[in-house]
């Protein structure tokens, strides 16, 4: 009679165990997961982001937010109003749509201003935290590589017909402003994209 009793309690116990993971096995299987735009990097404030800083990540949706972005289009350009980790949820309250001109990212950087004629600008469509090469061009023809600079603003007050140049205020290391500088007047500069 005790075997039997032992054996009842066994079948049971087995009988709730399975229906208890069926159980969590549905309730997986129910939860859903919406795709965000997170940092693949630790940010510091200030930072105009790239497309190369950002990667999609998903969330749970019990825990999404409308303010968190969906789509990493959205966030090319943007600057991060604070300090951030790797893999941080980017929502609209960190970020903001302009820049202070006046903001360094790093603290070995600095900022200076160039001219661009409007088809470079046109045909690349820059944009602002776009990150390209610089060339320079001199009389002779000779290339020198100038260096990586970020975009930290562009103006430009092209009227329509007219083939004005496009300035863009751009960050980069300080040796590398220092030679954009001392080279500005020796010939002309070309954006590339790498």
């Amino acid at each position: 009679m005790r075997k039997m009793i032992i054996m009842i309690c066994v079948i049971a116990l087995s009988i709730i165990m399975t229906f208890y993971q069926i159980h969590i096995i549905k309730k997986q299987t129910l939860q859903s997961f919406k795709d965000v735009v997170i940092l693949n990097k630790s940010v510091a404030s200030g930072t105009i982001l790239k497309s190369s800083d950002l990667e999609m990540g998903k969330i749970n949706t019990l825990w999404y937010s409308s303010d968190y972005y969906t789509r990493i289009e959205d966030v090319v350009g943007m600057y991060i109003t604070t300090d951030f980790s790797k893999y941080s949820i980017l929502s609209k309250q960190i970020l903001a749509s302009t820049v202070d001109d006046q903001t360094v990212s790093e603290t070995d950087h600095a900022m200076t201003t160039l001219k661009v004629l409007p088809e470079a600008a046109l045909c690349f469509r820059l944009a602002k935290g776009d990150e390209v090469f610089l060339y320079q061009v001199n009389p002779d023809n000779e290339v020198i590589d100038m260096g990586r600079v970020v975009i930290k603003a562009i103006y430009d007050n092209n009227l329509e017909g007219e083939s004005l140049p496009t300035y863009l205020l751009i960050e980069a290391d300080q040796n590398v402003i220092k030679d954009i500088i001392r080279f500005r007047e020796l010939g002309r500069f070309e954006v590339i994209r790498k």
